[in-house]
């Protein structure tokens, strides 16, 4: 009695709740009172009916065996249960299960069929829809860290928003090819023994011909290779993308693995496309006489719940998805989903890939060329393409999802292209001028306002906005200067930080018409944003779109002589690699460093080469020995020790760069692409950007 009101006792330090009482040993205590009260009976006064476990009336070696397996099982609940009454009742914990169940129209059960149970996404950003860009841009992230993957060699991951061809979902694709070939990965926690799915969709790059558009997947799990293949390797892109989805399963060996992606086709900054990329947990069963399945010991997450159908049955519920979305939770924690299904013996139904266009199952296509289309915003003419199943999908998991839609509309006309399309009122270019706004709007001149006179009355001509032009920045390691132009005197207005959030801020009380803004004590190798703005006396406001610079960071000095010359300062970690993959930079015991190009080395001629070009690109040093593995020397992007060489690709050069033609013709890179600069006026607008001569071969590649 002593003892249970101890228990009872909120006071006492042995007092316990239904929500803590399995910590207390129990099973300790029935092996403490068989032992103490062993060779007793019914009648003795040591007898305890608490201890005779097996009711007997006598407490014996078999109470002994009992308690013993009590004690194995360390069931304290099970212990628990021989102390009650007086003790209170707790209930028995509920098991957290997800059922999932199948009938048909009627009702009635189906047995024997496979379900499946998927886990959330473990692949962070595998739809690269981080960072966001402008609609129509590409970005190259050198070391992946903005984007969670891991950049292991080459340039870096190139990520584009409708730059050359549709994404498969979102607005943003990745390619691995970026200024040369390139290797992603990305590191997963896995359970050991447990199966799971890997899904991704891939594309050929538009109009690249085979041999472009080669890709390679690997799933690492220490040192086994659960998952290698290449793919895309015949690919031919068409004027837009076809989004083919590839689907592997894997059971994982080890507590982490690895997912990597390589660029395999020709290193010349066009590659294939990945999109949506996908690793799930996967627990299936079978259905039983009930038509249900049980997943039990899962870990809280929201599943989805897939049926991987038979011949001649059609699903219909879900009516809306092919699958189950389940919020799996404390306050929904034994959810139950049910698969309803049609049987169908009709050999001849239509299906998506049978040639025909069948609108009756809501067919917009049937596979076929893209077909020309407009835009919805802005009007652009474009092309949309059929939206096609898998026909290489390794053991596809479940149905397909809606196919034989057509893609969105994708376009190659765009406001800042310098032509007049779509809806366009004018087209001066991505700067704008004093005729026509950066968001091709035509810029009305204002009326002559007529003096001021008594009696009132009178008007003037309409409003004419405030228009933010010939926007120009020069960037240096910790500094930059931004200049534009208004079409009246407004104020110097701009605000700038390291995200779209900008933070910083700055506006003068002086009203003019040119406009320059000094930026100090900025971070080096860091991206910056800014968003100009302008406000004239009337306090009318005009908002620019955001903009970027990345100020340069503090590479080290790389090309000079080293303290001791040839010395032999090998990298420890590569002591022992004598070949490196196309892309490597490397450095022998002179100061020269070599940019690896398939057998061939091409030397960098400067820093400042360097740093435009390869920019957070490591360098290795190497044994002499190394550099005489190669073969030809690339001494400029025009000889070869020499003779003609090959020219590199279209990107050899970097936005901004100037070359000069043969002819004495000068042109600016802008997006990848040539541009004629006309006159000094134009030329002026890029002052302090390096200029090279280059041959017309060079200037074709553009």
């Amino acid at each position: 009695t002593d003892c249970y009101q101890q228990f009872e006792d909120p006071e006492d330090q042995f007092h316990f709740t239904c929500d803590n009482y399995i910590d207390i040993g129990w099973c300790q205590g029935l092996q403490q009172g068989v032992e103490d009260t062993l060779g007793s009976h019914i009648d003795d006064s040591n007898y305890s009916a608490l201890y005779d476990l097996n009711n007997d009336e006598n407490i014996d070696t078999t109470d002994t065996v009992l308690v013993v397996q009590l004690m194995s099982q360390n069931d304290q609940t099970a212990c628990y249960d021989h102390f009650v009454p007086p003790m209170p009742q707790c209930p028995v914990p509920q098991e957290e299960v997800i059922t999932v169940c199948k009938t048909d129209e009627q009702q009635n059960p189906l047995s024997g069929w496979e379900m499946s149970l998927y886990g959330g996404n473990l692949i962070t950003n595998g739809d690269f829809e981080t960072p966001a860009l402008p609609s129509g841009t590409w970005t190259i992230y050198p070391d992946g860290t903005e984007t969670s993957w891991e950049v292991v060699s080459g340039d870096g991951l190139e990520i584009q928003n409708n730059a050359d061809g549709a994404p498969h979902g979102g607005s943003q694709l990745g390619e691995l090819d970026s200024n040369n070939s390139s290797v992603i990965s990305q590191i997963i926690t896995t359970t050991p023994g447990e199966s799971y799915d890997l899904k991704f969709w891939y594309s050929p790059r538009p109009n690249r011909p085979a041999g472009d558009n080669t890709i390679g997947v690997q799933v690492l799990s220490g040192e086994t290779t659960l998952v290698e293949q290449i793919i895309g390797d015949t690919a031919v892109g068409t004027s837009n993308t076809t989004w083919v989805l590839y689907e592997y399963n894997f059971t994982a060996t080890e507590a982490t693995t690895k997912l990597k992606f390589s660029d395999l086709g020709t290193s010349n900054s066009y590659g294939g496309y990945l999109d949506d990329v996908e690793v799930r947990s996967i627990n299936s069963g079978i259905t039983g006489e009930n038509g249900c399945v049980e997943f039990t010991d899962l870990p809280y997450d929201t599943y989805e719940a897939w049926e991987t159908m038979q011949a001649d049955w059609i699903q219909v519920a879900p009516s809306d998805l092919d699958h189950f979305v389940i919020n799996f939770n404390e306050d929904n924690s034994k959810p139950t989903v049910i698969f309803v299904n049609l049987f169908d013996g009709n050999d001849d139904k239509p299906y998506c890939g049978d040639g025909a266009i069948d609108t009756n199952i809501g067919e917009e296509c049937d596979g076929g060329e893209p077909v020309a289309c407009t835009t919805e915003l802005g009007a652009y003419a474009g092309t949309k393409s059929c939206h096609m199943p898998s026909i290489e999908v390794l053991t596809p998991q479940s149905i397909e999802p809606t196919y034989c839609v057509f893609n969105p509309c994708v376009s190659t006309e765009y406001c800042g292209d310098e032509i007049k399309n779509g809806l366009e009122e004018c087209d001066a270019g991505a700067n704008g001028s004093d005729a026509c706004t950066t968001t091709c709007t035509a810029i009305t001149p204002p009326n002559p306002q007529p003096e001021p006179s008594g009696g009132g009355g009178g008007g003037g001509g309409g409003f004419v906005p405030i228009n933010i032009f010939n926007i120009q920045n020069s960037v240096a390691t910790s500094s930059a200067n931004i200049t534009w132009e208004t079409n009246r005197a407004s104020l110097t207005w701009m605000l700038y930080g390291t995200s779209t959030s900008y933070g910083s801020e700055y506006q003068n009380s002086n009203y003019h018409a040119t406009h320059t803004m000094a930026l100090a004590d900025l971070l080096p190798g860091t991206i910056y944003h800014y968003q100009i703005r302008a406000k004239d006396s009337s306090n009318y406001t005009a908002y620019d779109i955001d903009r970027t610079f990345i100020t340069p960071g503090l590479a080290p000095q790389v090309l000079g002589i080293k303290e001791i010359a040839c010395k032999p300062d090998v990298d420890g970690d590569i002591k022992d690699v004598m070949q490196f993959i196309s892309g490597s930079l490397i450095r022998g015991c002179g100061p020269e460093v070599y940019h690896v190009l398939g057998n061939d080395l091409f030397h960098i001629p400067n820093w400042q080469y360097l740093h435009d070009n390869y920019f957070a690109q490591r360098i290795y040093n190497v044994r002499d020995e190394v550099l005489a593995q190669y073969g030809q020397t690339l001494i400029d992007d025009k000889t070869v020790k020499g003779r003609d060489a090959k020219v590199l690709s279209a990107k050899f050069y970097a936005d901004g760069t100037l070359l000069k033609a043969t002819s004495g013709k000068i042109y600016v890179i802008i997006d990848g692409k040539k541009v004629h600069v006309i006159n000094l006026e134009d030329l002026k607008k890029y002052s302090g950007n390096k200029m090279y001569s280059v041959t017309d071969t060079v200037l074709n590649q553009y």
